[in-house]
């Protein structure tokens, strides 16, 4: 009887304990940056989306599932679009492979950030990618000797941290590392960059690593199985190092000159409103800019020094970019706050506005 009933009350409590682990909700994984397959054309909007963990996807964007894996992930964005590079590289996988399912990892979101915001944010955009290739050798039977990764820049150190996630035989079959980033990654250890052990086969071009005069944006140490320097991997024949630095720059983390001129031409009038205040050595400056429309969300500043573009001058503020906590005694000027507020609030008149915009261009010269 008393073994009759210890029976029973342990298959209770097993059937209790089963039907509970059945009734548990599965831990949703919150991706951070997205996917879309390439199948053919030079714009980002002719791609199709492939939603991990939403297998009609696979299907609605033609994956083939007996094809291999190539996925392009890119870098730190000064402009937050998708360069033209992408698409001249997925387009030749394509031709040359011909049976490949290629996939473009976009992350522009956590990528267009201050470069440390962004450097740190790699490791995140590389679980996403770990995250995408687990469900495909789940639901897709991917194999992972299937698979390639190909990373430009910061996308390269991503490509790494992606490969980590696999040990063993469960190894992920090449990772290309295209001008692997340097600031934030140069003399890291290996689990803290691209490295040899992130896939079967890694191979690496360093094409930016700059000199001991001349900064530069690639990592100079080995990072994988073979590495290669093309041109000793400082700068390139072809690529104008000048420009690159001057547009960083001019332009700051927003890319290039007149790309949201388009923004510009919504603006009906603005006025300026300068207070100046000192307080010993140091001196602020706070400013109104009033606009006629809704401008939307504000996405960068620039500040003008007037002076002479002199090489160390820009020098200096690319490093105070890259580094963005710089410790640079000869920093000019910081911005401490800055406040948006919507028109509705605003009780000047249109004319208000009018007539202090031709008093304050009457009072300034400008060259």
């Amino acid at each position: 009887s008393l073994s009759l009933s210890l029976s029973l009350s342990l298959s209770l409590s097993l059937s209790l304990s089963l039907q509970s682990d059945s009734q548990t909700p599965p831990v949703k994984t919150v991706l951070k940056s997205s996917f879309h397959l390439y199948h053919e054309g030079s714009v980002f909007e002719e791609t199709c989306a492939v939603v991990p963990f939403r297998s009609e996807t696979l299907h609605r964007c033609a994956y083939n599932r007996s094809d291999p894996l190539v996925l392009i992930i890119h870098g730190w964005t000064m402009n937050g679009r998708m360069e033209p590079w992408i698409f001249d590289l997925a387009s030749a996988l394509k031709v040359r492979l011909e049976w490949v399912n290629v996939l473009i990892s976009d992350w522009r979101k956590l990528a267009l950030q201050p470069y440390p915001v962004a450097a740190k944010n790699s490791r995140q955009v590389g679980r996403d990618v770990a995250a995408l290739l687990k469900w495909l050798e789940e639901v897709a039977q991917l194999s992972m000797d299937d698979v390639h990764l190909i990373g430009y820049s910061l996308g390269a150190h991503v490509a790494g941290f992606a490969g980590s996630h696999f040990r063993g035989l469960r190894k992920v079959g090449r990772i290309t590392g295209l001008d692997p980033a340097g600031p934030y990654f140069e003399g890291l250890p290996a689990f803290d960059r691209l490295s040899p052990d992130d896939a079967q086969f890694v191979d690496a071009v360093h094409t930016f690593t700059g000199s001991s005069i001349v900064p530069g944006m690639g990592i100079k140490q080995s990072v994988a199985h073979v590495d290669f320097y093309p041109n000793g991997g400082s700068f390139q024949p072809g690529c104008e190092m000048l420009d690159i630095y001057s547009n960083v720059f001019q332009y700051g983390l927003q890319g290039t000159a007149g790309q949201n001129m388009d923004t510009f031409d919504k603006i009906n009038f603005y006025c300026g409103v300068c207070r100046h205040q000192e307080s010993g050595a140091l001196k602020s400056f706070s400013s109104l800019l009033a606009v006629a429309s809704d401008l939307g969300r504000l996405r960068s500043v620039r500040l003008v020094w007037k002076g002479d573009l002199v090489w160390s001058s820009w020098m200096r503020r690319v490093r105070n970019i890259l580094s963005w906590n710089s410790s640079d005694q000869d920093l000019e000027i910081s911005v401490w706050r800055i406040f948006s507020v919507s028109t509705e609030y605003c009780s000047l008149s249109f004319k208000t506005f009018q007539k202090n915009f031709r008093e304050i261009l009457n009072t300034l010269q400008f060259s």
